[in-house]
């Protein structure tokens, strides 16, 4: 099978990322999946793992980099990566408390922003394309994940604006919201989900 493109996917240690990238690679793109973990039991001849953790100084940089060395044109970004912790502002907010709410806005909310931003140049043409993965809880918070429900609604708004900003150049934005899916995060919460 020809490659048909080059795509980036976050969060591809488990659930929706990893199938996502083993999906893609299936339908004949060449996939850089950014892992926070190495799992090579999902490598394959189109996908290349870069082990890292997004929220690191210079993590974004090496993803550019990696994208430079391979000299091609990205079709298609898919920021997956997220977290959700469980927060009540009644509790004190000590060193444990401050570091997940710094981690939990980085990954979720200034991540994708800034990898868009380093990677438009690469991306801005006629059918590249993005995909920011949200949640129901950008428009309905959920009470015990108030940090995590606010920055997927920052992310829903960067969406949006993103899309309007880079359309005359023919660069497809989308949002894509899944609903409860059976992923580690979501251990021992709901009934009903899909598989990823």
């Amino acid at each position: 099978m020809d490659t048909i493109g080059f795509a980036i996917v976050t969060g591809t240690s488990s659930g929706i990322g990893s199938v996502l990238a083993t999906k893609l690679a299936a339908q004949g793109y060449d996939v850089l999946s950014i892992v926070r973990r190495q799992s090579p039991s999902t490598e394959s001849g189109r996908i290349r793992h870069l082990a890292l953790d997004l929220t690191d100084s210079d993590a974004i940089p090496r993803v550019v980099s990696e994208v430079e060395c391979a000299g091609r044109p990205v079709d298609l970004l898919v920021n997956n990566a997220g977290v959700q912790y469980s927060h009540c502002v009644t509790d004190l907010l000590d060193e444990d408390r401050s570091a997940a709410l710094r981690t939990e806005i980085a990954l979720n909310l200034e991540v994708p922003i800034r990898l868009t931003w380093s990677l438009i140049d690469r991306i801005a043409r006629p059918g590249g394309a993005i995909v920011n993965v949200t949640s129901l809880t950008a428009l309905h918070p959920k009470t015990s994940a108030p940090v995590h429900s606010a920055t997927k609604a920052g992310l829903k708004s960067f969406t949006r604006a993103l899309r309007l900003q880079v359309e005359p150049m023919g660069v497809y934005v989308m949002e894509a919201v899944p609903p409860l899916v059976d992923t580690a995060m979501t251990t021992g919460r709901g009934k009903g989900k899909i598989s990823p």
